[in-house]
């Protein structure tokens, strides 16, 4: 079998990871060094990673998350915020999300509920569940659009399976 002809039954198959670790094995002598499994290993481990990180990157799009920058380790732990590194950290878990506990984050504007909001949203997709951010009054808008006739109702924009809604009110 040619090179071609396993990079296109790769392609067809769609293991994008496993073609592009197999072609840098190829490209590389130190490789022949090392045993067969070892080297199947590394293929499919690329394979996983590729799939891992696609899935992240397709949440991350359907997510409306704004603030590209807001992750957990950029939140600023203030007296003013009253924010506690203690609850955060509990709550970087997902814990929450798997018990199917809500969280309500208030405060004064400008004290980055925002942020946060986005941040906690961001590290749910990172553990592969998938998350949206809304901002309070457009998903009370979507709830307001529901069509309650329905035996379950679903707002009009028709929500996915979502894991984790992001959203914050001001106080």
């Amino acid at each position: 079998m040619t090179q071609s002809t396993l990079h296109e039954r790769l392609d067809s198959l769609g293991l994008k990871g496993f073609k592009s670790s197999l072609i840098r094995q190829c490209d590389d002598p130190n490789y022949d060094q090392f045993p067969f499994n070892d080297r199947l290993l590394q293929l499919l481990d690329a394979e996983i990673n590729e799939r891992e990180n696609r899935k992240i990157k397709r949440l991350m799009q359907n997510s409306a998350i704004k603030d590209k920058q807001a992750s957990l380790e950029n939140i600023e732990y203030s007296s003013k915020r009253g924010v506690e590194r203690s609850h955060i950290l509990s709550l970087a878990t997902c814990d929450y999300i798997d018990k199917g506990q809500n969280i309500l984050i208030t405060g004064a504007t400008g004290v980055g509920k925002s942020f946060l909001a986005q941040a906690l949203a961001k590290r749910a997709i990172h553990q592969g569940l998938s998350a949206v951010y809304y901002r309070v009054s457009r998903l009370l808008e979507e709830i307001k659009l529901a069509d309650w006739r329905e035996p379950t109702p679903r707002p009009s924009r028709n929500f996915p399976n979502i894991s984790c809604l992001s959203s914050m009110i001001s106080a």
